[in-house]
């Protein structure tokens, strides 16, 4: 069996089985923290300039009361934007800085545009 917070696999399924069942996210606070930071990004002022981590967490922090989001940590919203980076949700705004609050250049970050559907779809 795969590991708690992870979905399922047999110990008799292929290695195939085991790597998706490892890449589920069963945690309901973590997934619901990863989506309010994703929500943050799409809503956040000038959301297409992007914000840096800073800015993201301040923002985070403004709305997780009024809108019952978890408590999280500063790292753990980072680890969120990271996870959503690596899911292609989130994206490094190119060529371009933002100020941390120590005033020194940061990576700003933004939602992915969506991709336009695929006549078909």
């Amino acid at each position: 069996m795969t590991h708690p917070g992870h979905g399922l696999a047999r110990n008799s399924d292929p290695a195939t089985s085991h790597a998706a069942a490892a890449a589920v996210d069963l945690d309901p606070r973590r997934v619901t923290i990863k989506y309010a930071v994703l929500a943050v990004l799409n809503g956040a002022p000038d959301a297409q300039q992007g914000v840096t981590h800073d800015q993201l967490i301040a923002l985070y922090r403004k709305y997780q009361p009024r809108l019952g989001w978890p408590r999280a940590s500063d790292s753990g919203i980072r680890t969120r934007c990271r996870e959503l980076v690596r899911e292609g949700l989130v994206e490094q705004v190119p060529d371009t800085l933002g100020k941390s609050r120590y005033n020194r250049g940061a990576i700003l970050w933004r939602a992915t545009p969506p991709k336009p559907r695929e006549a078909g779809e």
